[in-house]
């Protein structure tokens, strides 16, 4: 089984995002012991700390968790440029981990300001120069298509990173989340968000200049195939999962079929439920055939690997898509292209439709 651990806090909040965080108190060792009690016993295939930002964890803690799981795949681990040098990194090497996941986002001090990042450029630089020293699997974030970004400065950048040797790219088109400083920002007019075209435009843009790059998925990249997330392709491949920590989400199993399970945000308060119960799950929903369906729909559409149409109700359109080079089909499969992937939204709310969604 996959195992997903979040790590809840972070030194700042960034204007974009929504995720389930925290800044970081002054002692973090009650939830440690707390994420090493939810876990359990069990053996995992891949194991990912994410948050957050875990790499603000002890090194104990981490090898602790590795220890426990002893994982046979990919142990990743998010990282942030500040409060991160090379003996830190060297020292999660040594625990077990064997990818990082570097939470770059630009290489614009402008735009690392937008973002309220508390890293600079030269700190990425420096993380990014250290991470490649000391791993062979290392992966970069970075966001495109943010207000104010320009198309010409993207293009630039993108020849800056693709020349670094980076051997995983995640390049994210901003999605605007509500609730988040950003959000509120482009709502009050502060800032401008660009029409569909535009972004278009970036996607086809981040396309063109990462041809050296796989694209398996629309915002992953990969040198090679030994190089992509064997994480992530779970979830995109409706493997089981264990959510672990404030937040986290999982996705089990039982002779009834799957469900979904989610757990309490607050830590103060999921630290509570675990020492009570052994776990922090505040609700679980139950997947029906129909569900699982709609979601392979939604995420075989993301990726360029085959996934299977069974149960699924195709028409004509089939053919189009195919015709127009976005798609290939036969009857057991349906495997998106990189032209494809570009539509990918619009192609899974049609065949939504056609399941009766």
């Amino acid at each position: 089984m996959q195992v997903y651990v979040h790590y809840p806090y972070c030194t700042a909040k960034c204007t974009y995002c929504a995720f389930n965080k925290y800044l970081i108190p002054n002692s973090t060792k009650s939830l440690e012991q707390l994420l090493l009690k939810e876990a359990g016993n069990r053996k995992a295939t891949t194991l990912y700390f994410g948050g957050g930002t875990p790499s603000l964890a002890s090194p104990d803690f981490i090898g602790s968790m590795i220890s426990q799981l002893n994982p046979q795949d990919q142990i990743t681990l998010e990282c942030n440029p500040t409060q991160l040098d090379k003996q830190k990194l060297l020292a999660f090497k040594q625990t077990g981990v064997n990818r990082v996941s570097l939470g770059i986002q630009s290489l614009d001090q402008k735009a690392l300001e937008l973002f309220g990042r508390d890293h600079s450029v030269n700190d990425a630089l420096l993380m990014l120069d250290t991470a490649l020293s000391l791993f062979d699997h290392v992966s970069a974030d970075f966001i495109y298509g943010y207000p104010g970004h320009q198309l010409v400065d993207w293009e630039r950048q993108l020849r800056e990173i693709t020349q670094m040797g980076i051997p995983h790219l995640s390049l994210y088109q901003l999605t605007l989340e509500r609730g988040t400083k950003m959000f509120n920002q482009v709502k009050d007019k502060q800032l401008q968000m660009h029409d569909q075209e535009t972004l278009a435009d970036f996607f086809e843009l981040t396309q063109q200049m990462t041809e050296m790059y796989d694209q398996y998925e629309v915002s992953s990249f990969a040198l090679s195939k030994e190089f992509e997330s064997t994480h992530n392709k779970g979830y995109w491949q409706g493997k089981t999962f264990l959510g672990v920590g404030p937040g986290a989400h999982g996705k089990l199993r039982d002779v009834k079929g799957s469900y979904r399970t989610y757990n309490i945000l607050s830590p103060r308060e999921w630290m509570e439920q675990v020492q009570e119960r052994g776990h922090g799950i505040r609700k679980q929903t139950r997947l029906s055939p129909k569900d699982e369906l709609l979601e392979r729909i939604a995420y075989g559409t993301r990726q360029t690997e085959p996934f299977s149409t069974q149960d699924m109700v195709l028409d004509d359109k089939m053919l189009q898509w195919q015709e127009m080079g976005l798609l290939q089909f036969d009857k057991d499969w349906i495997k998106m292209t990189k032209k494809g992937l570009a539509v990918g939204d619009r192609i899974a709310l049609e065949l939504s439709y056609l399941q009766g969604s």
